[in-house]
């Protein structure tokens, strides 16, 4: 399974339906996206408890079947799971989208103005019992949908990707 059900926060990996996507050709257009800020990032909190995010990063969701030569299609289809190509990354199915990937390489910034966030506390739905453990998570209620997330076994590949594309480094074994 490479997506799921998104949860009530936002994550790494969630998949929104329409966000302002850069265009070479346009100021912008709106479109899917992915978003790929870390996690850690997006749980972080002021003193006073407010989110300290002021960005979100995103990579748009392209279209598979638009690949050209249809052979880059076939060979991320035949092979969602494997750690090559590093700069794609394949999501299959995309309710609402249909048949996508993203490029590693077309990463984007927005303000976080663009969404409405809010820090809220999902204790009684994370807590493990530990006192220190910080169950805060970022939230958006904008009208942006999040239509899926990246499966947990499919968010793994994605950040071993993302290091060995940005960093030339990886764990292997996915092959």
């Amino acid at each position: 399974m490479l997506l799921a059900e998104p949860a009530k926060w936002l994550s790494q990996g969630d998949i929104f339906l329409e966000v302002p996507v850069p265009d070479i050709h346009t100021s912008s257009r709106s479109g899917p996206a992915l978003l790929v800020t870390y996690n850690c990032a997006l749980d972080k909190r002021t003193g006073s408890g407010k989110s300290k995010v002021t960005h979100l990063n995103f990579l748009p969701v392209r279209d598979v079947t638009a690949l050209q030569p249809p052979d880059l299609a076939r060979n991320l289809r035949s092979r969602p799971t494997s750690l090559t190509p590093y700069t794609a990354l394949y999501l299959g199915d995309v309710p609402q989208v249909g048949e996508g990937y993203v490029n590693l390489m077309e990463c984007f910034t927005l303000p976080i103005s663009e969404f409405a966030v809010q820090i809220e506390d999902f204790s009684e739905e994370l807590s493990t019992g530990d006192p220190d453990e910080d169950c805060f998570r970022l939230v958006d209620s904008s009208s942006r949908t999040r239509i899926s997330t990246l499966s947990s076994s499919h968010h793994a590949l994605f950040l071993e990707k993302w290091r060995a594309h940005w960093t030339g480094t990886f764990q292997g074994g996915n092959e």
